[in-house]
This record gives C-alpha cells, sequence and structure tokens, in this order.
C-alpha cells in the first residue's frame, strides 16, 4: 500500500520554502502528495518567497537563497527545471559551464582504468544548457582552459571532475563571503 499525504494549501499563496522543505522530506521518505485548497484553486507561491533579494523584515535578512550547484551532467538538470507558468529554464539569462562538446568526442572519454569506455554521447551537453540560456545567458565551455567554474548568483556550476575541488571553494565563497560572479 502506498504511503500518501494530503496537502492543504491556502487558497491565497504559501511561502516556497515553507512547502519545499517538508515536501522534499517527504518524498524522501517515499510518500506520494497530493495538493488541495479551500476553493479547489491551483496553490501559488508567494512572491516574495522567490526573490532572493528580499529581506524578512522580523529576521532583517534575505530568508529565500539557496545556492545551487552543479558539475559536469549535472548542468542539464538545470536547464530542464522550468518555471511552471512560462516553461523557461531556472537558468535562462544566467551564465554557466559544463562538460563542453570538445570532451563529449575526445577518444577514449571512458573511465580511465577502469576497462570502461563509453561512445559519445546521443545529444551532446552543451546544447542542453545554450538551448535553456537564450537570449542573455552565455554557456563557457572553456576547453582550453585548466579549470572551469562558473558562478552566477544563484547557480555555481563546474565544467567536469577536474574543476570539483574549485567548485566545492566556490560554492563555500558564495556562502560565507557573497561572492555573486566569478569566471566569466
Amino acid at each position: 500500500m502506498a504511503k500518501k499525504v494530503l496537502v492543504v494549501s491556502s487558497g491565497h499563496g504559501y511561502w516556497g520554502e515553507e512547502l519545499v522543505g517538508p515536501l522534499e522530506a517527504l518524498d524522501a521518505a517515499g510518500y506520494q502528495t497530493e495538493f488541495v485548497t479551500p476553493k479547489s484553486t491551483k496553490p501559488a507561491a508567494l512572491p516574495p518567497s522567490m526573490d532572493n533579494e528580499y529581506i524578512d523584515s522580523p529576521l532583517g535578512c534575505p530568508v529565500t537563497t539557496k545556492p545551487i550547484a552543479a558539475e559536469c551532467y549535472g548542468v542539464a538538470c538545470l536547464a530542464f527545471a522550468r518555471d511552471v507558468e512560462d516553461r523557461r529554464s531556472i537558468i535562462r539569462n544566467k551564465r554557466v559551464t559544463g562538460h563542453c562538446l570538445e570532451c563529449d568526442y575526445k577518444d577514449g572519454a571512458g573511465l580511465l582504468g577502469t576497462g570502461f569506455n563509453m561512445d559519445p554521447p546521443p545529444y551532446p551537453l552543451e546544447y542542453i544548457p545554450r538551448d535553456a540560456l537564450a537570449p542573455k545567458g552565455a554557456y563557457h565551455g572553456n576547453f582550453a582552459k585548466e579549470i572551469s567554474v562558473i558562478v552566477d548568483y544563484p547557480f555555481i556550476t563546474g565544467r567536469s571532475t577536474a574543476d570539483s575541488t574549485t567548485t566545492r571553494r566556490k560554492l563555500v565563497d558564495v556562502l560565507e563571503n557573497g561572492l555573486r560572479r566569478c569566471g566569466w
């Protein structure tokens, strides 16, 4: 028997994190959730709860900022994360990096020392964020650079395995020092 939870939300709106936080915990625990409102209207997040510039007056600080870090093919998840209303990617007009085209088609792009080698992907990663970033965003493959990490708040993106240390350092720099742009 499936585990189910009925989520009752205000028809006037909800605070984004107040719903998303518990929802993530329920999802992780394997619960199936269904949503209702008193008048069967579509529940909507209150605009300030989705605005990373919003300052909560009782706390005197922002409460809606959650930096997001992704590396290599994980950047595709950002490209496919879409606003429900206009279907635009959450990285639209941002700058990101990820596994670049030149790396996808490099001979022997398997896992070294494992005996595992894979063919080039059917759809190179680079095309996915490039299509999602338009019109003012940019994809930086940075193939000729040893390290490629881009910070365009709230996103921190790393090109590949070699960039993981720098990606995590930039994530800490965003959290601790307020870094908002870097690497482009």
